[in-house]
């Protein structure tokens, strides 16, 4: 591995993994967890990434835009490598649109609706 370079597109981040429900797991059974790894490579043009379901093109948009780190994997002195996707980057990423685009109401800290009957 000593002749392996990595080079870095971003800031260090510590080790983290993600622990989601799997797609079939319903909301009562919460035994089931899928552990998404630290670093997730690039799909293969025409598939997705499995664990977001987004293409190629998308997540490298995103990756030329800064929106998520990446790093790529490299012999020295070689052109070509593996890029690979900072997993906490893409989620973290997704999780803020996700709030972005479903703001929390007032119901969802226990204040009541407008009309509500209070008592």
């Amino acid at each position: 591995m000593d002749n392996v370079h990595v080079q870095r597109d971003y800031l260090p981040l510590p080790a983290r993994a993600e622990i989601l429900p799997t797609p079939e797991e319903s909301v009562s059974n919460s035994s089931q967890y899928r552990i998404i790894p630290e670093y997730i490579r690039f799909p293969k043009p025409r598939e997705s990434e499995p664990y977001t379901g987004l293409k190629r093109s998308q997540l490298y948009e995103m990756a030329s835009s800064r929106v998520i780190q990446t790093v790529t994997l490299r012999r020295r002195g070689r052109v070509r490598g593996t890029r690979l996707i900072i997993a906490s980057t893409l989620l973290d990423y997704l999780h803020k649109l996700a709030t972005e685009q479903n703001p929390p109401t007032a119901s969802d800290y226990g204040f009541p609706r407008p009309g509500e009957d209070v008592r």
